[in-house]
């Protein structure tokens, strides 16, 4: 049986070849801003939600946050920077009515409440 040629094609790369650094992770790569925001932005909600009670500040920031995800993902749809298919576009609107819902919940909660308030 011969032997099997090594070509070009073939032949595993070098070490040596230069790889992009790995901690640069705000380049080409729009869907990481995106994540290291919600990982932020959950770690305010899960610490809020461990308190006794909430400064009315921080819960206005969770508002606001909501009101805007809402607003950008309708924009984002609107805008043509991305093209989802029938189920993507129907996925975007969903989480957007539902986030939007919740924001509007969380407004009226806080319009209710006082300075503080208890969890």
């Amino acid at each position: 049986m011969p032997k099997a040629r090594i070509s070009k094609e073939t032949k595993p790369r070098s070490r040596t070849r230069r790889h992009r650094p790995r901690f640069q992770i705000w380049k080409k790569r729009p869907g990481r801003k995106t994540g290291l925001f919600l990982i932020g932005y959950a770690a305010l909600v899960g610490w809020l939600g461990t308190r006794q009670a909430m400064p009315k500040v921080l819960v206005a920031i969770v508002i606001a946050g909501n009101a805007v995800w809402t607003i950008a993902s309708i924009a984002l749809l609107f805008s043509g920077a991305v093209t989802p298919n029938l189920l993507g576009e129907v996925f975007v609107a969903a989480q957007a009515i539902v986030v939007g819902a919740l924001a509007e919940l969380q407004y009226i909660g806080l319009r209710r409440s006082g300075g503080a308030l208890a969890a």
